[in-house]
């Protein structure tokens, strides 16, 4: 057998088995089409079509550079032939190629490079183009548009993780893609809990997220946060008007009776502009069957809005994450006190994940949502970095071993390498793997929006904004997190600031014992150029906290920008006494001493920072007001050591 170096690229068209079953006739038309349009173009660029396989072709180049070009004319070629034919069924191709030695047998090709390229090409968008690194290599220099970086992927048959790059048209910043449809969008609200026993209702609220997650996992949906429906517990508001709230067409909406180990789920799928019952069912199971329900309801969604499910998705969904009942309600009861994201709340959470897994060692959303645990004990100042990090991605990893195919896992890996490792490759590339294995991963999607603006990436940053402003409408959103928001300005939902104002008022009036949307409004007022207005919902703020250092770092930062220094040197001043006990971030610390002036004393709480690892120190970059601060070289220094691009 002759073997040779060549670039192995694989076709297939998208959507093709669900089409095949609903009009064959078409997918068989389909089907030639592309091979009329494929075939004649592979001449121009010394391409060889080997064989047909089921809807793909595999084609073999002599070089990367041909078979990178002889992808793009492809599809260039397949996208006019979609805008000629609008009113029929579009052409949707993806293609993987990888750069690789074959074993030639006749006219045919063998061996691990084909193996490759075969699981490369599913990655791709339909209309896309995915290469291996190797591609990349060999082309990254001779072509007219970008190869933006996927991450490392895990392939079937393949031992080690393959880097995978897609290929961008300059000046885009998408893959190269023919516009389809927008994936339906689905709303899961709150299930009603109707047990004997009221303690029972972090079931159905548990429940309630469980169905997100697996309805989540159909890459062809798009399922709204439960941060987003959340808020419509226990109202009684018409499914029309919460379809307008959310931009959903499609609800699941029901209840849970829990009584002992008998579990009743009834469940009705909505359909949201007719307001028309699509199906129903009533579940009577002990509840060692609830994966099973779980597993049913998710294919029914998705066989009612007619979405394939891949192999992968099947495999997903129908996996349970523990065979252990205890394990499963520990895991709930923690996920019940998780989201109320208190230092109490978050403590006892992690005791109640820490009881699964000892019951269960390999309960991967378990140890994910450990992780979690530690994230939010940082960020919300209730843990140093030191003491959050490490253990986040130790847990983080133990998932992934478990559950390679665990989005939690990788999107948790993802956020550890951003804020505490500043691996910024690595970070980029968990976070899309998450995003991958979950589309409506909400939070790995704004996650990865910040790190894009972070490395300068404004357009990546500013389409991943806007897909987690997608996945979760509700707005309280933007005001959910003010030390990663507001402090830094961006804003999750993408807007003016007049309608960033207008959103975080009404996020006032509907929470105003929530001090997150009082800080938030605070500095949204002082950008917009209305100080008069902003102190006193910051005050508000620091009083509904319960004197959060967070909180009072916020309000003296923007004192001292106003020049009112007296009141804001005696909130460093508490501030710094608090330092000695607790966790107050010493980037807060720097920006009101560079407010007040003090720069040489903001740059050594900056250099502690540095050396503690401080989570907030990447969003130095974006804070508006510390524009001037950033010019100094001694920050240009910090930028360098910390690897960010630019510096």
């Amino acid at each position: 057998m002759a073997r040779r170096l060549a670039a192995i690229m694989f076709t297939d068209i998208a959507g093709f088995t669900a089409l095949s079953q609903t009009d064959e006739k078409g997918a068989l038309r389909l089907l030639r089409e592309q091979e009329a349009l494929v075939l004649p173009l592979l001449e121009l660029h010394r391409g060889r079509q080997v064989k047909s396989m089921g809807d793909g072709l595999l084609i073999e180049f002599p070089d990367a550079l041909d078979a990178v070009e002889g992808a793009v004319d492809i599809q260039r070629h397949v996208q006019e032939r979609n805008a000629r034919e609008e009113k029929g069924t579009p052409l949707r191709l993806r293609v993987g190629i990888h750069l690789g030695d074959v074993e030639g047998v006749g006219t045919d090709i063998l061996g691990d490079a084909v193996n490759i390229a075969s699981r490369i090409e599913p990655l791709a968008e339909p209309g896309g183009i995915c290469v291996t690194e190797q591609v990349y290599v060999q082309v990254r220099n001779k072509v007219p548009y970008r190869l933006a970086e996927l991450g490392r992927k895990s392939l079937k048959g393949v031992q080690d993780r393959v880097a995978v790059y897609h290929v961008v048209f300059a000046g885009d910043s998408e893959p190269v893609s023919f516009p389809v449809s927008a994936p339906p969008r689905v709303a899961v609200l709150p299930l009603a809990n109707i047990s004997p026993d009221p303690k029972d209702e972090y079931f159905a609220d548990g429940l309630t997220e469980e169905l997100i997650g697996a309805i989540s996992k159909v890459r062809g949906l798009r399922v709204i946060s439960k941060t987003s429906v959340m808020q419509y517990k226990g109202h009684e508001k018409p499914i029309p008007e919460i379809a307008r709230d959310l931009n959903a067409g499609t609800f699941l909406e029901g209840s849970v009776r829990k009584d002992g180990n008998r579990v009743r789920v009834s469940i009705q799928m909505i359909e949201a502009t007719k307001d028309e019952h699509l199906w129903s069912e009533n579940y009577d199971r002990e509840i060692q069957d609830i994966f099973a329900v779980q597993t049913d309801i998710a294919t029914r969604v998705a066989e009612a809005l007619k979405v394939e499910l891949l192999a992968s998705e099947k495999n997903d969904i129908t996996r349970p994450p523990t065979e252990n009942v205890q394990a499963y309600q520990l895991y709930l009861r923690g996920k019940y006190q998780y989201a109320r994201l208190t230092r109490e709340s978050l403590a006892l959470a992690l005791s109640l994940f820490q009881e699964a897994v000892a019951i269960d060692p390999r309960y991967a959303l378990a140890y994910a949502a450990m992780a979690e645990c530690y994230h939010f004990n940082c960020h919300l100042q209730f843990l140093q970095p030191e003491e959050a990090y490490p253990p986040m991605k130790e847990l983080a990893l133990r998932a992934i071993e478990i559950n390679p195919r665990s989005a939690e896992g990788h999107g948790a890996l993802g956020a550890v390498y951003f804020h505490w490792d500043w691996d910024w490759a690595g970070a980029e590339g968990e976070l899309l793997r998450a995003i991958e294995l979950n589309p409506s991963f909400g939070d790995c999607h704004s996650t990865l929006s910040w790190l894009y603006q972070i490395l300068g990436r404004e357009d990546e940053g500013r389409r991943y904004a806007e897909q987690a402003a997608a996945l979760s409408p509700e707005p309280y959103k933007t005001a959910a997190r003010p030390g990663a928001i507001m402090w830094t300005g961006a804003m999750l939902i993408p807007g003016d600031v007049t309608e960033n104002l207008v959103y975080l008022q009404k996020m006032v009036e509907q929470k105003p014992d929530d001090a997150g949307p009082h800080f938030s409004l605070g500095f949204a007022c002082y950008r917009a150029s209305r100080p008069d207005e902003a102190i006193p919902p910051l005050r508000r703020a620091l009083q509904l906290s319960g004197e959060r250092p967070l909180y009072r770092a916020g309000l003296a930062f923007i004192l001292a920008l106003l020049g009112v220094t007296g009141e804001a040197t005696a909130l460093l001043t508490t501030l710094e006494e608090q330092a000695r006990s607790t966790y107050v971030s010493p980037v807060q610390l720097a920006a009101i001493l560079f407010a007040l002036g003090r720069r040489d004393e903001a740059f050594a709480r900056l250099e502690e920072a540095y050396r503690r690892r401080a989570s907030e120190l990447v969003d130095v970059r974006r804070i508006p007001e510390l524009a001037t601060l950033r010019e100094d070289p001694r920050w240009k220094s910090i930028e360098h050591r910390m690897g960010l691009p630019g510096a």
